[in-house]
């Protein structure tokens, strides 16, 4: 079978998402579709390194019926022998190689980079079932992330690519940014126009 993973989230949903929230409509089901597609967005990255750094292959049938089967993935194995390593699931029959499995998220945005902490906060928020006016911000505060990496000292953290090339569907990192700056006119939250803030100047600093 073909793995497939979840989509970017389309602009046209979070443009209309934020437009109708500066008007100070709140609308439940945009809301809600916006979020779980981010959340399978921040699902599937994690699986993908889990299978990379913690040798944990996530069956792509049983997920795909709403069971989370993990299969283990021999540490032993050399990297030029373990594309042709052959997971068996025995609770759905499904079988797949390694190579199927690597090449299916190749180039697809789907790489954790220093964002793991920001897309486990954001799965682990979403599970709380949130009432929508935490939800929405939430959200913005996961658009609004960026990854992150040590700086020289090994120890500070400092911003990099921005998290939202990971999620929201866009050609290029620079029409991303471009997106994020339109999307922030008209915020009336103060949470979310203080996010907006942090962003911009880091934009600014790093980009």
């Amino acid at each position: 079978m073909k793995i497939k993973w979840s989509p970017r989230l389309k602009k046209e949903k979070l443009s209309r998402l934020y437009k109708l929230n500066a008007l100070g409509i709140v609308d439940g089901d945009l809301l809600q579709d916006v979020a779980v597609t981010l959340y399978m967005r921040c699902k599937d990255i994690i699986a993908i390194y889990d299978a990379h750094y913690n040798f944990k292959v996530r069956c792509p049938v049983c997920y795909i019926k709403g069971v989370e089967n993990y299969l283990d993935f021999p540490r032993a194995l050399k990297k030029k022998t373990r594309d042709n390593y052959i997971f068996e699931c025995e609770n759905c029959g499904n079988s797949f190689s390694w190579k199927d499995f690597r090449s299916s998220h190749s180039r697809r945005q789907l790489n954790i980079g220093g964002a793991g902490d920001i897309f486990r906060r954001f799965i682990q928020q979403f599970e709380r079932n949130l009432d929508d006016n935490k939800l929405m911000l939430e959200v913005d505060r996961l658009i609004h992330e960026f990854h992150y990496g040590l700086k020289s000292d090994g120890i500070t953290k400092s911003p990099g690519r921005i998290a939202a090339a990971n999620l929201i569907d866009s050609d290029s990192i620079t029409e991303t940014v471009k997106f994020l700056d339109d999307l922030s006119d008209g915020i009336v939250n103060g949470e979310m126009e203080k996010n907006a803030q942090i962003w911009r100047e880091h934009v600014n600093k790093y980009n």
